[in-house]
């Protein structure tokens, strides 16, 4: 369960870091 919720948090990251790329 650990692993899976810091899987989310990287995705999730990593979703964020390309919208703002983009956005930018």
């Amino acid at each position: 369960m650990m692993w899976q919720m810091n899987f989310l948090q990287w995705s999730w990251r990593l979703m964020n870091s390309d919208k703002n790329s983009i956005i930018k």
